[in-house]
Order: structure tokens, then C-alpha cells, then sequence
């Protein structure tokens, strides 16, 4: 065995003085996907004692976007977003995403939400639903979120587009109707969210949840 290493003939990888095969025949290493390779030297990078690909084979863990690495480690490593904390890489869920974060008023959280494919010349629509019917709205747009204490709830997209004024109808409801730009890049985050004046809520503001949307 000593002179299979020496030489080259054998690998020695856990570096025990043994060669992997003989390891693996005798039980000493498991080689889940029968690589020839012991199990105890393949990339592991949630450290659970199985390789990776092993891991994603038998469904403890997943891998949504095909990369070969788990979910929890993308997240981990910072490959992957996962605003909403639900253990899934952001790209994985479609292009619209709601981060939670709203602030209860007077009729409860009002309620964001986006539809539309965010592909260049496509309809797209972000409906507020839920909120106090005649008040002036404040819509905000970010590149990035900030998730920041503001008037008792969160803030969640930076605010580096605020829209003031824009009237609740009598449904409680703000639509927004446009088309998406053309030459957009591919997995561009944008983030949105209302603030109303309520005075029910805890502050005298009532907040939406956040949303973002990444183009596909």
C-alpha cells in the first residue's frame, strides 16, 4: 500500500496511510456517489458529513438554480439572495417577491403586490390593496433595501425614488400600470413600498409590505 501511494498508483486523499480504494472496500469510507473518492474528501459545505452532490441526489438538500452547490450554502456564501428568509435563493421564485416588513392600519396591512414578467416591452402592474380609502400614498422605489426602523414599522427599499400624493381610492386600492423598460440586465433587484398617514396605526403611518421584483 505504502508504495501504490509513494508511486502514484493509489490516492491517498484522508492522508491515513491507506488507499482510498481499500478504504472504500472495507467499509472504513463511504462513497455515496461511487466516484472512487471517499466521501470525507468531496466538497461538504454545510459540514453534514455528505458530499454535496450526495446531498442534493437523496433531497436533504436543494438546489433550485442547477449550480451543483446547495441552497443553504449559496445563501451562506452570499451567491444568492434570500430576503424573505424562507431558506429558498431569491431566483428561484419568480421574478416578484414579497419581503413582509408592512405596518398595520386602520384596515389592516395593506397589501403590495406586482405582476407582469419584467421582460423588456411587457405590461406590468404593482397593485396596492388593503389601505385606507382617500389618503395620499407615498410610493417608494429602491436599487437595494435597507430594512430601517422608521415611524414603528420598516422601511425596506432604499428611498431613492419617492413619489407623494398619490390618492387611496374608494376600494382601497393604487394601481400602477406601465411597460417594462427594454435593456433591462438580467437579475437587476428593484424593491417598492407604500407609506399612508393612518391614524390607527402605531405611529400615525400604516406601511405595505415590501417587493421586489428581479428580472428574469
Amino acid at each position: 500500500d505504502d508504495c501504490d501511494i509513494s508511486s502514484g498508483t493509489s490516492q491517498d486523499c484522508n492522508s491515513n496511510g491507506v488507499p482510498d480504494e481499500c478504504d472504500i472496500s472495507s467499509g472504513t469510507s463511504q462513497d455515496c456517489n461511487s466516484n472512487g473518492i471517499p466521501d470525507e474528501c468531496e466538497l461538504d459545505c454545510n459540514s453534514n458529513g455528505v458530499p454535496d452532490d450526495c446531498d442534493i441526489a437523496s433531497g436533504t438538500s436543494d438546489d433550485c438554480n442547477g449550480n451543483g452547490i446547495p441552497d443553504e450554502c449559496d445563501i451562506a456564501a452570499g451567491t444568492s439572495l434570500d430576503l424573505d428568509g424562507n431558506g429558498t435563493p431569491d431566483e428561484c421564485q419568480g421574478v416578484w417577491t414579497d419581503l413582509g416588513n408592512g405596518l398595520a392600519g386602520t384596515t389592516g396591512v395593506p397589501v403590495l403586490s406586482g405582476d407582469g414578467t419584467l421582460l423588456g416591452g411587457d405590461p406590468t402592474t404593482l397593485t396596492l390593496s388593503n389601505a385606507l380609502p382617500g389618503v395620499p400614498a407615498t410610493f417608494v422605489f429602491g436599487f437595494s433595501a435597507i430594512f430601517a426602523p422608521l415611524k414603528g414599522g420598516i422601511l425596506v427599499p432604499a428611498p431613492d425614488l419617492l413619489i407623494s400624493g398619490i390618492p387611496v381610492n374608494g376600494l382601497g386600492q393604487i394601481v400602477l400600470a406601465a411597460t417594462w423598460p427594454t435593456g433591462v440586465p438580467a437579475g437587476v433587484v428593484t424593491y417598492y413600498q407604500y407609506w399612508l398617514p393612518d391614524a390607527s396605526a402605531p405611529v400615525g403611518f400604516a406601511a405595505s409590505n415590501g417587493l421586489s421584483a428581479t428580472t428574469p
